[in-house]
């Protein structure tokens, strides 16, 4: 146990902020990573229970949010990443319901942290159907109506 002026913090608590610490490190590089390519996108703010995700992606003349869940940890836990970004998309959704602006198409994904690699060479994880319902998005945008 470790004693900080009048607050006593356990090994775990202290473990959880310092985990807290380095998943918001890690949101951070991503979100610096794509506003230098020119892509515009967003920190959102934790709301615990409706949590909206760490980042989302805007390209507004494709009607389309891609959320990412940020994840730094030690082992890729695919699954559970998978969940928590959808569960965390759908709450994205419902609070943008009644807002005529918001983005017809919302894809949620993680982003995993590899140990000793750059922002960059990180890993995207999506379901296939996922992917496929946003490339069909994507061509029908393109697709010149008759």
């Amino acid at each position: 146990m470790l004693i900080v002026g009048l607050r006593c913090m356990t090994d775990a608590s202290s473990r959880a902020r310092a985990n807290k610490r380095k998943g918001a490190r890690w949101a951070a590089e991503l979100r610096d990573y794509f506003r230098s390519l020119g892509i515009t996108c967003e920190v959102l703010h934790l709301a615990g229970a409706e949590d909206e995700g760490d980042i989302v992606l805007h390209f507004p003349d494709l009607d389309l949010a891609i959320i990412i869940e940020a994840k730094n940890t030690r082992a890729l836990s695919a699954s559970e990443f998978l969940e928590e970004a959808r569960r965390e998309g759908l709450h994205y959704e419902a609070h943008r319901v009644h807002d005529p602006n918001a983005p017809k198409h919302v894809a949620p994904v993680f982003a995993w942290k590899r140990r000793q690699r750059n922002v960059a060479e990180g890993l995207i994880g999506m379901e296939v159907q996922e992917l496929a319902a946003l490339l069909l998005h994507v061509q029908q945008l393109r697709t010149p109506t008759r």
